[in-house]
């Protein structure tokens, strides 16, 4: 039986959105950190109780792993509320979806003009460039050709499409990583604390974060099917070699 994998990091995703904007937030110190900690407060108070539904909501999980639609979520919706109602649930997740991009278009875009206006990005002089509404319209246009450039990369491709998948999951939570054990392991006596903080469960928070994102590291390395084959073995390989 064919055994597909599904790891959706948006369950758990979002939580930093604050921080993309704490330039332009007064009293960052206290109001960025706060933020951040009660996004990922709801997100885990709000997903668990989701994923457990969604799961115990399932009545064939063989017809959903063996069904023909290029979606999973579609035979589970199917099952669920039957052809119509899926229809619906699934249009409502594709403007989700489109939203969603749309945000994440619009971070990205911030991100790409912060680092080009510290010099960091090559070509930092054209990107950190604002227009005469003074927005970062250079900034925006290299997000869009790269995502261009990466959508079409996957066209007809589940594997490719895989392998970028993941390896943008491991990329995001890699960056995750780096300023945690930084700030941990390399910068205990430089490193400044905000005004809201999480004081002495900060060290040990370090630690489980730390861990975790090793762990998410090995398992989003693995194949996505079973048993592994030349083709679901690809994705491996494709990320080992990196």
């Amino acid at each position: 039986m064919q055994i597909n994998f599904l790891i959706r990091k948006d369950q758990f995703y979002g939580y930093d959105a604050s921080l993309h904007l704490s330039e332009e937030t007064k009293e960052a110190s206290s109001v960025v950190a706060r933020g951040m900690y009660t996004g990922t407060l709801c997100t885990w108070l709000m997903s668990i109780p989701t994923l457990c539904l969604i799961l115990l909501c399932i009545q064939d999980f063989d017809g959903i792993i063996t069904a023909e639609y290029s979606s999973l979520w579609a035979e589970y919706c199917i099952q669920i509320v039957g052809p119509k109602g899926a229809v619906a649930i699934l249009v409502f997740c594709w403007l989700d979806s489109l939203l969603c991009a749309a945000v994440c278009f619009m971070s990205a875009q911030r991100i790409t003009y912060a680092i080009s206006r510290d010099g960091v990005l090559p070509g930092s002089k054209y990107f950190s460039k604002l227009s005469k509404q003074r927005m970062p319209v250079n900034a925006a246009i290299l997000v869009v050709i790269l995502t261009l450039a990466i959508c079409c990369a996957v066209i007809g491709s589940t594997v490719a499409f895989s392998a970028i998948t993941a390896a943008a999951t491991i990329a995001t939570n890699m960056s995750y990583l780096i300023p945690i054990a930084a700030k941990r392991f390399l910068g205990q006596k430089t490193f400044k604390r905000a005004k809201w903080n999480l004081g002495r469960f900060s060290a040990p928070l370090d630690i489980i974060s730390i861990l975790y994102i090793m762990f998410l590291f090995v398992v989003l390395i693995l194949p996505q099917e079973f048993p592994v084959t030349s083709v679901s073995g690809l994705i491996l390989i494709h990320l080992g070699s990196n």
